[in-house]
């Protein structure tokens, strides 16, 4: 957002008597290495890998400053970042006995995955605020001869320069911010799948895991495919499900400071082991679980035609999700609980926390199709290819909170994080792709349809007196909004120069179309975000027009 002049806590005015727009910039570097080998043990398929990979995002900001410098502050910043790596070891192997039955596959394997997260600090001018003072009380001890002596206690700090502190738009990470943590997962497979008759197949496939930091599990899946006639076939599959919480969901954090009455407080998001979170009751992070089932039909009706529609449900509990803000008041009018959480939170230093927490049970089910179709076309070939796909996830009502903050339940997960998975992306998308190739050339359009979306503010849920007006007609009305469906053209052209040199040039969002602009004033900051920085369909950066050229060895 840009500084206004009259921002004076956050802008040095003889660095920018304007204001200024900070910008963020980011350094991403990505490496990867395979190393593999495959062959063959008695009849048996043999694949021996291992994968490393490895991301860094360094995160810089550019045309901004610390006010609390005042004209000796920087302009630019270096602010740190995170890192993560991953070196993941597999063995598999295979075979398929052509007279066990109509035909047996069996597999099985191993793997052993090492991970490894690190936030970095950034530079300390990105971060520190230099107008900070200790508040000391003058202490007396008397000795037990009856002497006496004074010592200092500080027992806060207030904000000397009124200047907020750290770089404008993204303060860097602290060194309390950094964390090198490792996780080791061990793993080992078995997957059967037999041929019963030449028009009925079944599977059943079994999987043990054990987490470094979370313990075993065992997950399974049933799997079934049955001729009903040439051309079509049903297909069925049950199974369980399991996932750790990421090492970024349990050590992230990014903490800032905010002034409240001139005192300055740590506010942001806190570790799972943090004091803050042990003194709020949060609980560790546990894994999520789920139980997935689908069945679907395929069929080819007629040559070269192709179809299948498939159904799913997914059940996914103790779904890790980052809790809203919580904060306290100190004030004598408001409950106990109100200036308890206030206490606790006072005592660690902090005016409000968040934190990722297992809250929330979501049920999905949906619908896919899929056809296809294969056209000859002169001397060249047209292919046709259709996929839609129709869903809807819900949250259950039992927001899980900590006994401390029961009650809280609209803290813990609001209406907008429950928009999120609810309505914030599209409950249907269809997908329309044609390809037509002839000799050295080939055109690819594809159109995707969007549908629509809603985005509920956290605190409206129907309240009158948070009513406001919407731009565009006038009216008041919630801050909720809902975003109509939208079409979206890509295409691309291409020829093949040389056997090894291919051009392409296309266009992504060819017709430039954005998403419905925000209607309420407040959602958008003043015409600052004219587009919802909460959710989106598919972007907002409008038409993108691009060519490639590509040499294959």
């Amino acid at each position: 957002i840009y500084r206004m002049p009259n921002q004076t806590s956050q802008v040095v005015a003889a660095l920018y008597p304007n204001g200024f727009l900070p910008l963020i910039n980011s350094n991403i570097v990505d490496k990867s290495f395979s190393l593999g080998i495959r062959g063959k043990i008695q009849d048996w398929n043999v694949d021996f890998s291992n994968t490393y990979g490895t991301n860094s995002f360094m995160f810089g900001v550019e045309n901004s400053n610390n006010a609390s410098l005042g004209t000796e502050s920087p302009t630019s910043f270096q602010c740190g970042g995170f890192a993560f790596t991953q070196n993941t070891t597999n063995f598999d192997m295979n075979k398929y006995f052509d007279k066990v039955l109509s035909g047996f596959n069996v597999a099985f394997g191993a793997e052993f995955r090492v991970d490894n997260y690190e936030i970095f600090a950034g530079e300390e001018k990105s971060y520190r605020n230099y107008g900070l003072r200790d508040i000391v009380n003058v202490k007396t001890v008397t000795r037990p001869d009856g002497t006496s002596f004074n010592y200092n206690e500080v027992v806060g700090q207030f904000d000397a320069l009124g200047k907020v502190g750290g770089a404008q738009v993204f303060p860097g990470f602290k060194p309390s911010n950094e964390v090198n943590k490792y996780r080791t997962n061990a793993a080992a497979y078995l997957d059967l799948e037999a041929d019963i008759t030449k028009k009925f197949t079944i599977g059943a496939a079994a999987r043990y895991e054990n987490y470094s930091d979370f313990g075993s599990t065992l997950n399974g899946k049933l799997t079934a495919r049955v001729v009903l006639a040439e051309g079509y076939s049903l297909r069925g599959a049950v199974s369980t499900g399991f996932r750790a919480p990421s090492l970024q969901q349990s050590y992230f954090s990014a903490v800032s400071t905010l002034f409240i009455g001139g005192a300055p407080f740590e506010t942001g998001t806190f570790t799972n082991d943090s004091r803050a979170a042990q003194i709020l009751g949060i609980p560790k992070l546990k894994q999520e679980t789920s139980v997935n089932a689908s069945l679907g039909i395929t069929a080819e009706p007629v040559k070269g035609l192709t179809l299948s529609v498939d159904g799913y449900y997914i059940k996914i509990n103790d779904r890790v999700v980052l809790t809203g803000q919580f904060r306290g008041n100190a004030a004598a009018a408001v409950g106990t609980q109100d200036r308890t959480i206030n206490d606790l939170l006072f005592s660690v230093g902090a005016n409000t926390g968040q934190f990722f927490t297992n809250a929330i049970n979501t049920t999905t089910m949906g619908l896919d199709v899929v056809a296809a179709q294969k056209f000859d076309i002169g001397k060249g070939n047209l292919d046709v290819s259709l996929a839609a796909n129709f869903n809807k996830t819900t949250v259950g009502d039992d927001i899980k909170t900590t006994d401390l903050l029961k009650g809280k339940e609209a803290n813990y997960f609001d209406r907008e994080q429950r928009a999120v998975f609810e309505t914030g992306n599209p409950q249907n998308k269809v997908n329309l792709t044609l390809t037509y190739k002839i000799n050295k050339f080939s055109i690819m359009v594809r159109n995707v349809r969007f549908g629509e979306i809603t985005y509920r503010h956290p605190s409206d849920g129907g309240d009158p007196s948070a009513f406001v007006l919407n731009n565009f007609t006038g009216q008041k009305e919630t801050r909720d909004q809902t975003f109509s469906a939208k079409m979206v053209t890509d295409i691309t052209l291409s020829y093949q120069i040389a056997k090894n040199l291919g051009l392409t040039i296309g266009a992504n969002n060819l017709l430039d179309v954005y998403p419905d602009r925000n209607a309420h004033s407040d959602n958008a900051s003043s015409g600052r975000f004219p587009y919802s920085r909460r959710i989106t369909q598919f972007g907002f950066n409008g038409a993108y027009y691009f060519g490639r050229l590509s040499f294959s060895l």
